[in-house]
């Protein structure tokens, strides 16, 4: 019993100075920063500095701040220093300007334990591994080549979604779209669906990826306070280890049962359809580089962005245009002279409807999947805007606040889809008003796939339904690595075609 309560004195004690050790560094560190030029901010407190100014939704708290300090606002996040950006001018300067320096991740429990420890594209730092990840990406799985080969698939499960609803007065529409996503991307990843119950250890694809993205946004003391990270307050990365499980053992299935389908054809001589796993695999053939690591994790950033995010802005769109019904019929009329009312909408419709790709940038303007991009980490000193900022500090761009600038946009709080009208303002990363898909080398390589789908979904449900709902719509947010509706959307939905569901 001595021994043991010796134990428990000893540990305390080296809690009890490392954390006098902690003060005593931060202290001396911020006596250093104040000879500095740093942009202005909230003073931060020892030890956590100002954590305890980002409340359960920081992209709101950060606008406030913003709003007193400015555009580019300087914090102390637990341990690390931090910019915080809230303009078009400012995101430039970091993601064009400076790009190359904020091309690091910072380290993180996500990437560690969800992330192939840093592995896949998103989380990994800038370098040789990334470049090769992001060169892949772009040339070879989402050229417009390949995307455009996946479309008849496309079509047909947006159809099936289609026939689900028209069986229902009420629907779940965040359900049905996550089916359909899950859908699409297992087709082309795998090459086939996947049901609820074919997950290893029981788990669905809804309650993984839905689960890895609350984790992914969640608070973990030690991604600030790195001292503290072994206490894993709240069981966190207990979690993430067990959906990183659960995935992996997914991934691993999905790998094995396409190399077995791989050696049967050179059995039989049967040309198969090619899916991405396929692609992957053929050039691991060629390049040793391109290890079962590398496919499990290009496999994971597949999953999850592809999923959570496009079905998110889907579900935001609808929202909108329920609580703007003249907004939503000048949709549904555009839409209506393009294919007419005999026939369901094909994806090369999509081109011509000028107001309903207005009505998907106003959703990513007002309802950004993400309303912080992906966090930087500068790899170097550098000035910024007449301000010094070190090495190794963070960097966040509020999105949902440039989103909402009235000084940026006229109405900002207003669903005003015609502010498009006549503009040539993208998604693509070169307006810095508009970034729903981040900027940069760490933008998003699957741009197009991603808007596109957005477009054609969102076209498929008003061409094909007249939407109600008779009570008034809750609009409040959930927060994660993307921003989702509180409250999952529930809407009646009446077939208005001519033709049968």
């Amino acid at each position: 019993m001595a021994s043991l309560h010796d134990c428990s004195v000893r540990a305390v004690a080296s809690v009890v100075v490392g954390m006098i050790i902690i003060f005593m560094w931060v202290i001396f560190r911020d006596f250093k920063t104040k000879k500095s030029i740093l942009p202005p901010g909230p003073r931060p407190l020892p030890i956590v500095g100002n954590l305890f100014q980002l409340g359960e939704l920081p992209h709101h708290s950060l606008t406030n701040l913003a709003k007193k300090y400015g555009p580019i606002m300087y914090l102390r996040l637990g341990s690390f220093p931090t910019v915080v950006v809230s303009s078009p001018a400012m995101a430039k300067e970091f993601l064009k300007t400076h790009d190359l320096v904020f091309a690091n991740r910072p380290k993180s429990s996500s990437a560690k334990y969800m992330g192939y420890n840093g592995g896949d594209i998103f989380f990994s730092n800038y370098g040789e591994h990334w470049r090769q990840m992001r060169k892949l990406c772009t040339l070879e799985l989402f050229t417009a080549k390949r995307m455009e080969s996946y479309r008849g698939l496309r079509e047909e499960e947006v159809a099936a979604m289609i026939g689900s609803i028209a069986m229902k007065s009420r629907v779940d529409l965040r359900q049905r779209l996550t089916v359909l996503k899950q859908n699409i991307i297992c087709r082309i990843m795998a090459g086939r669906r996947f049901s609820e119950d074919e997950m290893c250890g029981g788990q669905s694809f809804t309650e993984m990826v839905r689960e890895r993205f609350a984790l992914g946004g969640s608070f973990c003391i030690g991604d600030f306070i790195p001292f503290l990270d072994w206490f894993d307050f709240g069981g966190f990365h207990r979690r993430m280890k067990r959906i990183h499980a659960v995935f992996d053992d997914f991934a691993v299935k999905v790998i094995d049962d396409h190399i077995l389908r791989r050696r049967s054809v050179n059995v039989d001589g049967h040309e198969r359809v090619k899916d991405l796993v396929d692609v992957l695999l053929d050039m691991a053939e060629f390049d040793p580089s391109i290890t079962t690591l590398y496919i499990k994790s290009i496999m994971l950033d597949m999953i999850t962005a592809a999923m959570e995010t496009s079905s998110t802005t889907i579900e935001w769109a609808v929202s909108e245009l329920l609580r703007n019904p003249s907004i939503l019929t000048r949709a549904q009329e555009e839409i209506e002279g393009v294919a007419g009312k005999r026939r369901l909408l094909n994806e090369s419709d999509v081109a011509s409807l000028v107001y309903l790709r207005c009505i998907v940038k106003e959703t990513f303007r007002l309802h950004p999947a993400g309303p912080l991009l992906a966090p930087h980490e500068s790899s170097e000193a550098c000035n910024v805007g007449g301000y010094n900022i070190p090495k190794g500090t963070r960097l966040i761009v509020n999105v949902w606040a440039i989103g909402r600038d009235e000084t940026v946009w006229k109405d900002a709080q207003t669903f005003k889809p015609e502010r498009f009208i006549g503009k040539n303002i993208d998604v693509r990363g070169q307006h810095y008003e508009l970034l729903p898909f981040g900027s940069g080398r760490r933008a998003c390589p699957a741009i197009s796939m991603g808007f596109s789908m957005v477009e054609f979904v969102l076209a498929q449900l008003l061409h094909c339904f007249d939407w109600s709902e008779q009570s008034e719509l809750n609009m409040d947010e959930a927060f994660g690595l993307t921003t989702p509706r509180k409250f999952p959307l529930f809407a009646h939905a009446k077939w208005k075609l001519s033709i049968s569901p």
